[in-house]
């Protein structure tokens, strides 16, 4: 306790106030700091810190999505027990070993479905666009993750992910880069979706990677000198786009905003989380560790991070879509059909095989669908304001305000017409596909023999 005092006192990125000092326990002494990432770590929490970061571990190898209702898979590891159980992006976990994830934390199922290799975990999912439940019986195993993963998208495009900025991420990103390059990468998409972060000094040398001589980002604390750290590469950056979403954090939104403020990367997806502080963990003779922020930076050009997040150039809420819309900006251009099916979850923007909860709905012979998806994937953003009950879609210039609960419809501010409210579905509204598409200037037409549905560009 005297030693967490005292580290707080000396080393914390804003002196602490008196009270905070007085207080008689460790938890709180910092819960009366109001900062999430400054946290007192076991042992064992610290273990388990130090496997997240550098993607180690024993359990079923998925990455697993929250939702307001049950955690999806989202992409399973190569090898691992998810993957030969044949779990896909989109699959619904119900339960985890008899015990309901409905409304559970991505953090809390993860406890659950991690143990000791060997062991099982017992699953019920729910595939994507099935109706059923399944039950499964998996074995933990040893889960070592390559945290950095590259692929050309075609003959330009080279695709890097970043989950984690791990013991091993620079090394690995610049082996993949390097690899894209004799392959003949002309353009890049780095993702950063999902990424929290992690060592900063992974950030700083995966930037000489890429970018050229100059600034990387800046810092300054209570006890931290206000210093800039620069790249020191010389690479010409390349045309890019950075993929972002409400879990990029810390490095990863340090990264983007450099990229963006020195390569003129363009983001996509959606704002991220908002975290820029930077964390020194510290091993206290009593045990344990204490985690504790020290210092905040902002980008290149001196922007803001931390509690703010950084703005996408392009909303893209649509998880499928975003590597779609990623790869329209970099070669310029845009999607000429849409394609659904009223007999599967699945939808195709040109050759782009995209995975839906479930086909379109047929109310008195109208096909509806997500109005977020339909905005997105027409090349719109969508900005729904559920207070309001009422939706903005942008594209091209144009604004459309459709209300949520009926009446007029809005062009460009011009009533063009009116409106029964919208079916809600799963908390999503879902609007009359001809409705959106042709009041965006699309023509719809209708297969009967293959029970498609096309939507294209006049």
């Amino acid at each position: 306790m005297p030693e967490i005092r005292q580290l707080l006192s000396a080393y914390y990125v804003d002196e602490p106030s008196t009270s905070v000092l007085q207080q008689q326990t460790i938890d709180k002494m910092i819960e009366n700091l109001h900062d999430p990432h400054t946290i007192y770590l076991s042992p064992e929490k610290y273990k388990s810190l130090i496997e997240d970061l550098n993607l180690n571990y024993a359990g079923l190898g998925m990455v697993i999505k929250e939702t307001k209702d049950y955690p999806i898979v989202d992409h399973t590891f190569p090898g691992s027990p998810a993957e030969k159980a044949s779990l896909k992006s989109g699959d619904v976990i119900i339960k985890v070993n008899n015990e309901s994830t409905k409304g559970m934390k991505t953090e809390d199922v993860a406890k659950k479905v991690r143990g000791p290799v060997g062991t099982t975990v017992g699953l019920v999912v729910q595939r994507v666009g099935g109706s059923t439940e399944e039950a499964l019986q998996l074995k933990r195993q040893l889960i070592n993750i390559p945290q950095v993963g590259g692929r050309m998208l075609g003959d330009q495009i080279g695709y890097i992910s970043i989950d984690s900025f791990g013991d091993r991420a620079a090394e690995e990103f610049n082996s993949a880069y390097k690899k894209l390059q004799a392959s003949g990468m002309s353009k890049l998409i780095i993702d950063l979706r999902g990424n929290g972060g992690g060592e900063v000094q992974a950030a700083e040398a995966i930037g000489d990677d890429i970018l050229p001589e100059g600034p990387l980002y800046h810092i300054a604390g209570r006890k931290v000198e206000k210093a800039t750290y620069y790249t020191e590469g010389s690479e010409k950056p390349l045309p890019m786009v950075v993929l972002v979403d409400d879990n990029t954090a810390s490095a990863s939104e340090l990264l983007a905003g450099a990229l963006r403020d020195r390569a003129h990367a363009l983001l996509v997806g959606t704002k991220t989380y908002g975290k820029g502080s930077v964390q020194t963990i510290l091993p206290l003779d009593s045990g344990g560790y204490l985690k504790m922020t020290i210092a905040r930076y902002t980008t290149a050009l001196d922007h803001p991070v931390d509690k703010i997040g950084l703005q996408p150039d392009q909303p893209v809420t649509y998880h499928p879509l975003q590597l779609i819309r990623a790869k329209e900006l970099l070669l310029s251009s845009h999607q000429q059909t849409l394609k659904l099916s009223l007999a599967q979850p699945t939808a195709w923007l040109d050759d782009e095989e995209i995975p839906l909860l479930k086909p379109p709905q047929i109310v008195d012979d109208r096909a509806y669908v997500p109005l977020q998806f339909l905005g997105e994937a027409l090349g719109g953003s969508v900005d729904y304001r559920e207070k309001e009950k009422r939706a903005i879609v942008t594209m091209g210039g144009n604004q459309l305000i459709i209300p949520i609960a009926g009446g007029e419809v809005l062009l460009n501010d011009r009533p063009i017409k009116t409106i029964q409210p919208l079916i809600v579905q799963d908390e999503q509204p879902q609007i009359p596909l001809r409705l959106l598409s042709e009041s965006l200037g699309f023509r719809v037409e209708y297969d009967g023999t293959k029970g498609e549905i096309r939507v294209r560009k006049v």
